[in-house]
């Protein structure tokens, strides 16, 4: 067995029903899993002791990072805050960074696409900008830029859509009638790429298809597709290219901010997960089950807040939090394997293990 690094942690919960020490212990090579009845403490143990106390103080050497786009560098921060008042003592040796990947939406701009954010489309452009019909009709690679090139749609600006104003309602949006959605002028049709196999495409075509069909069409560009084949992993493979960041589900947003964690050491670092089952159907929940088997293959430390009883039962430690929700709860009722915990009398959720 591996030697991962060991988070140890004594808290006194905010909200608790009564005042009690909470001591946590995760040094497993499954996922650590955080659970109780809904308005339970779980989600306040998450957000009030295990973020602010690996943000504070720091000795994990780095802040909490909930959204990094692919390919970026987490940013440096100061060390020496001292933790918060509930947070006793915090132990983390080997630590250098705790990573929250939670249901946040990823953005709220809509000029945001699943080939942004993987940081896919760039490389697009500059494929596009190489091919003998961009040469022969002048375009460099920022023209295929929908945001600022001169092949954006001008009729919606690039966005893709087009906001319609209705006295007392609501905005309401409706599909480009210029481009149909796709953000691209008519000109960007008269740019097409050859892969190897002779098929060809425009890359408004291209962003239009999901992660799946792209890799059958992408397999001459190398770059792209190890990128498209990290989000295919995380199955994510039936999202478009250019499907609105905004408009994922919970659970997909979580796994799109895990791309470019995939295939990296992670002996250093701590994943906090916030009910990463969000909307997601009980085949997904299987494939995040392997994500997490990857991260702690890579050495990381996976510690998960969540009620899905399939996810519960895959950890390696659990940690029952309760008895009841709200005020009934806020303790620790069991801790252990699913084993120890299935045969604890106080567990309520043991006996469904």
């Amino acid at each position: 067995m591996k030697s991962l690094p060991v988070l140890l942690m004594a808290a006194l919960l905010p909200n608790a029903a009564a005042a009690e020490t909470i001591d946590v212990r995760s040094d497993s090579e499954q996922p650590t899993v955080i659970y109780g009845e809904a308005e339970n403490a779980n989600g306040t143990f998450n957000e009030m002791t295990v973020e602010q106390a690996a943000d504070a103080q720091n000795p994990f050497g780095n802040p909490i990072v909930n959204e990094l786009p692919y390919g970026k560098p987490a940013p440096e921060v100061e060390k020496g805050k001292p933790l918060p008042p509930h947070v006793r003592a915090v132990e983390a040796d080997g630590i250098a960074q705790v990573k929250l990947i939670d249901a946040t939406p990823i953005g709220i701009n809509v000029r945001s696409t699943v080939a942004t954010y993987a940081n896919v489309h760039d490389e697009l452009r500059k494929v596009f900008a190489r091919t003998p019909d961009a040469k022969r009709l002048g375009y460099k690679a920022g023209d295929f830029s929908y945001n600022t090139g001169k092949l954006r749609c001008p009729v919606c600006d690039g966005t893709g859509v087009i906001s319609l104003d209705v006295q007392f309602l609501p905005d309401v949006e409706i599909p480009c009638t210029g481009c149909r959605g796709s953000r691209y002028s008519r000109d960007a049709d008269a740019v097409r790429h050859e892969n190897r196999h002779g098929g060809t495409c425009t890359l408004p075509q291209l962003m239009d298809m999901d992660i799946n069909t792209a890799l059958t069409v992408c397999t001459d560009l190398k770059l792209v597709t190890q990128r498209l084949k990290v989000l295919q992993d995380l199955g994510l493979g039936y999202l478009t290219l250019g499907e609105e960041t905004p408009s994922l589900s919970g659970g997909e947003a979580q796994r799109l901010k895990l791309a470019s964690e995939m295939g990296r050491a992670q002996h250093d670092t701590v994943f906090v997960f916030d009910e990463p089952t969000i909307g997601l159907h009980p085949l997904d929940v299987r494939t995040l089950l392997g994500v997490f088997r990857t991260l702690i293959e890579n050495g990381a430390t996976v510690i998960v807040i969540e009620h899905d009883l399939d996810v519960i039962r895959s950890a390696d430690y659990l940690i029952d939090m309760g008895p009841g929700g709200g005020e009934e709860g806020g303790r620790v009722v069991a801790c252990g394997t699913p084993a120890e915990v299935k045969r604890n009398p106080e567990s309520r959720t043991g006996k469904f293990i």
